[in-house]
Order: structure tokens, then C-alpha cells, then sequence
């Protein structure tokens, strides 16, 4: 990779680009699948992080109107969101994706 006076050759640096490329390539088709549920899991808890946020501050929300500390509010979006993330990691995916690891 190194040329003999410390310099990278520019003959080896396409070599070691695709060396690194297939490297990568194989990394990732062994994972694939929890690289995939990690995405589905990431996608879902964005979801209810924005469901939440138009519930408890949309102006027309009647929740909204229901409580009307912004603190109380924000608090118990806060709540929804990490008791969202302990779902999603307790759930079957997120153990099949290493969010947990589970020592027997």
C-alpha cells in the first residue's frame, strides 16, 4: 500500500479502495437483517415521536387545550418517547437486532 519512501503509490489505491469496498460489501450482506430492523425499529420510533408532538402541542389538539403547562406537556412527551424506546427495545425485533443483549 505504501510506496518504499513513505508515499501511497497511485497504483495501489484503487486496489485498496475495492479491497475495502468488498469488505464492506460482505459486512453488510451478513447483517442485512438486523440492519433492517434496526431501520424499521429507528422509523417507528420516529413515528410516535411525531404523533406525540402534534397530540400534546397542536394548537386545535383538545389534549392540548386539556393542559395547559407547556412543562406538564414536554414532560409527558418525554415520557411517551422513552417508554416508546423501552417497547421497542424489549420487543422481538429489538432483540433480534442487539438493542438487548440477553445473557443466559
Amino acid at each position: 500500500m505504501f510506496a518504499s519512501d513513505g508515499e501511497t503509490t497511485s497504483a495501489n489505491r484503487p486496489q485498496a479502495t475495492k479491497q475495502l469496498f468488498w469488505s464492506f460489501v460482505r459486512l453488510v450482506s451478513a447483517r442485512w437483517p438486523e440492519y433492517s430492523i434496526e431501520a424499521a425499529l429507528l422509523a417507528l420510533f420516529m413515528i410516535s415521536a411525531c404523533t406525540c408532538t402534534v397530540i400534546f402541542e397542536l394548537p386545535s389538539s383538545p389534549v392540548r387545550q386539556a393542559i395547559p403547562s407547556a412543562f406538564l406537556r414536554r414532560a409527558l412527551t418525554g415520557i411517551a418517547m422513552g417508554l416508546t424506546a423501552i417497547a421497542l427495545i424489549y420487543s422481538p425485533w429489538g432483540q433480534r437486532s442487539g438493542a438487548i443483549s440477553i445473557r443466559q
